[in-house]
């Protein structure tokens, strides 16, 4: 069992992809406008490509709070971080602006629970798969990187990067679960 577990935000423990899906569906009616922008995700120009087919401006501010409206809680996801938070230290590593990431945590209920290493791109200047970034985060739990598993969705960024910080990895096929938690 490893003294700390540290977490990677979207696609692993709060599905950003569907409130994406949920949100673009909620504002465009044609299939192919939702698509193009879904291909555009992660691009500058996501934010254009919105505001020219809304016809108004759309900022990285509006998507952060739109997403968080589409993020509930999952109250036993929540008990079975809290049970391993019990047996472990638990953190968070994530890419991002602070507004939207912490704005993510709180609409899922998460951001009590990880506050011990809570490690947002947008704060600290750093970004996976920088090693720093990780190290980071360990050092903020007094722990060596040895000592610690992170769980993410991309093995390009997630992975890559704490290997390189000398962390354990698991990469997260699917967002995580109570099931999945409780058998870490």
């Amino acid at each position: 069992m490893p003294r700390a577990v540290l977490f990677d935000l979207d696609n692993t423990l709060v599905d950003r992809d569907r409130a994406l899906r949920e949100l673009l569906a909620d504002h465009f009616a044609d299939p192919q406008d939702r698509a193009a922008l879904l291909c555009l995700d992660g691009d500058p120009r996501f934010f254009v490509a919105w505001s020219e087919r809304a016809r108004r401006p759309f900022s990285q501010q509006d998507l952060a709070g739109q997403l968080a409206l589409r993020i509930a809680p999952d109250p036993e996801l929540i008990e079975a971080l809290g049970e391993l938070g019990r047996r472990c230290q638990l953190g968070l590593v994530s890419n991002g602006g602070s507004r939207s990431q912490r704005a993510k945590l709180r609409a899922a209920g998460l951001e009590e629970l990880l506050g011990a290493a809570l490690v947002v791109s947008g704060e600290v200047g750093l970004q996976k798969p920088d090693p720093e970034i990780f190290w980071l985060a360990c050092r903020r739990l007094v722990r060596e990187p040895h000592e610690c598993l992170f769980i993410g969705d991309q093995e390009a960024v997630d992975g890559v990067g704490a290997r390189a910080a000398g962390l354990s990895f698991q990469l997260a096929r699917r967002v995580l679960d109570a099931e999945t938690v409780r058998g870490l």
